[in-house]
C-alpha cells in the first residue's frame, strides 16, 4: 500500500495464519501490556483487537501507540472499478479503514488530541471522528483548521464542514460571517397564475438511519461515531450553543462511510440559523427566509415584471438589514455588507390558463438574483 501503512500482502498473509483459538481469546479484556503488544504487532486484526480493548480500558499509557497509528494514515483513493464504472475501495482498503476506525474510537475515548496535519489526512475517510477531534481542540490552536474545514466542498465531508461552521459561529473568525451568509442560496419559487385561479401547495420528505450492528467472525465490531442535532441517552454534547451537536458511538461490521452525520450538513436554513446565533437572536427573528414561495396573478408582462422585482428587492432589503446588524457587531466590515448578501435563485412556474404569449425574463434583476438555469450550477 503506501508509506507507513499496512501492506496488502502482509495484511492478507497475517489474516491467513492467525489461529482461530487465538482470535477467540482476544475477545476477552486485556491489560495494558497486552494491549500495547497488540497495537505494536503490525497485524491488522491484532491491531483492531488492541484498539478495541484500549477503548474499553482506562490505561493512558496506550495513547502514544494509538497516536502513532493515526499519524500514519493516508487518505484512501479507490483502487477498484466496478462493472458500472463506479470507483470503490478494495477489500484491503476496507479492512484498513475498519482498523483505523477502532484506533480513532480509542483515542476519542481517552480524549487524546491529534495534530492538524493528521486531521487533514483523516478528514475525507473519517469526517465525524475528525469533527470530534476538531471540536475538542482549543479555538486558539484550531482557528485556521476550522476555517479550512468550513471551506471544504466535497459532499463526503459535509458533516465535518457543518461542525466547523458551528464552532466558528460560537467563536467567529474574520471573514467567517461574510462567507457564511453569502454562501446561502435563497430559493424564490414564483408561480404565475391567471386571475381567479388559486395556488396549491408543495411538500417534501427525507429520512435516514444507521444499519444494525453485526460483527465479522474473528474481528471485533467496528466502532465509529454518529453526530446529530438531537441528544440520546448514550450521546454526549460535542458543540454547545443554540445549534448544539451531539455524538454517540455505534458499532457495525464495517465502517459506515459518509452516512453518520444524521442530516448534519450546511444547508441554507442552517447557515441562516448560525447567522442568528452570531447575532444573539432566535432564527425566527431573522426577517427573511431561505425559501420564498410567492404567486403573481398575471395581468400583463409589465405588471408581472414589477411584482417580481418587488418580491426580489424586498428580500434583498431584509437581507441587507441582517448584514448591517453583523457589521454593527464587528462580525463583518461595513464595506462587506453588500458582498455578504445571499444569492436569490428565482424559479418561475408559468401556470396561466392562456400561455399563448410566453412570459419574458426580467432583464434587470438585482446583481444578487439569478434565474434558475440548468447550466448555472456546475458540479461543486
Amino acid at each position: 500500500m503506501g508509506r507507513g501503512r499496512f501492506g496488502a500482502a502482509a495484511v492478507l498473509a497475517a489474516i491467513a495464519i492467525v489461529p482461530v483459538c487465538c482470535v477467540a481469546q482476544q475477545s476477552h479484556d486485556a491489560d495494558g501490556d497486552a494491549i500495547q503488544t497488540m497495537l505494536d504487532s503490525g497485524d491488522p486484526r491484532t491491531v483492531a483487537w488492541g484498539a478495541f480493548h484500549a477503548a474499553n480500558a482506562n490505561d493512558p499509557s496506550v495513547i502514544p501507540s494509538l497516536t502513532r497509528l493515526a499519524e500514519r494514515w493516508q487518505t484512501l483513493t479507490p483502487e477498484v472499478t466496478r462493472a458500472n464504472a463506479a470507483d470503490t475501495y478494495s477489500e484491503t482498503q476496507i479492512q484498513q479503514r475498519d482498523v483505523m476506525a477502532g484506533v480513532l474510537s480509542a483515542l476519542i475515548h481517552y480524549n487524546a488530541p491529534l495534530p492538524p496535519e493528521t486531521l487533514r489526512a483523516l478528514a475525507h475517510d473519517f469526517p465525524s471522528e475528525t469533527a470530534i477531534f476538531l471540536a475538542r481542540m482549543p479555538a486558539s490552536e484550531s482557528a485556521e483548521l476550522r476555517m479550512e474545514f468550513f471551506r471544504h466542498k466535497p459532499n463526503d465531508t459535509a458533516t465535518l464542514r457543518y461542525v466547523a461552521a458551528a464552532l466558528l459561529a460560537l467563536e467567529p473568525r474574520p471573514g467567517f460571517a461574510s462567507e457564511l451568509m453569502s454562501g446561502i442560496r435563497v430559493s424564490a419559487y414564483v408561480r404565475v397564475i391567471s386571475p381567479g385561479a388559486k395556488p396549491g401547495g408543495e411538500g417534501f420528505a427525507a429520512c435516514g438511519g444507521v444499519p444494525p450492528s453485526n460483527a465479522i467472525e474473528g474481528w471485533p465490531p467496528v466502532r465509529q461515531y454518529s453526530l446529530s442535532a438531537n441528544s440520546a441517552p448514550d450521546s454526549f454534547k460535542l458543540v454547545g450553543g443554540a445549534e448544539a451537536i451531539y455524538a454517540r458511538r455505534i458499532e457495525s461490521a464495517h465502517y459506515i462511510a459518509h452516512c453518520c452525520g444524521m442530516g448534519l450538513y450546511l444547508s441554507p436554513e442552517r447557515r441562516r440559523s448560525f447567522v442568528a446565533e452570531m447575532l444573539g437572536v432566535k432564527p425566527a427573528a431573522i426577517a427573511w427566509e431561505v425559501e420564498v414561495p410567492r404567486f403573481i396573478v398575471f395581468h400583463s408582462q409589465t405588471q408581472y415584471e414589477t411584482e417580481l422585482l418587488a418580491i426580489v428587492n424586498g428580500e434583498i432589503e431584509k437581507q441587507r438589514a441582517t448584514a448591517t446588524a453583523l457589521a454593527d457587531k464587528n462580525l463583518i466590515t461595513p464595506g462587506d455588507v453588500t458582498s455578504a448578501l445571499p444569492e436569490i435563485i428565482v424559479s418561475v412556474s408559468d401556470e396561466r390558463e392562456d400561455r399563448a404569449t410566453p412570459l419574458e425574463d426580467v432583464k434587470n434583476l438585482p446583481s444578487t438574483a439569478f434565474y434558475d438555469k440548468p447550466d448555472r450550477w456546475p458540479d461543486e
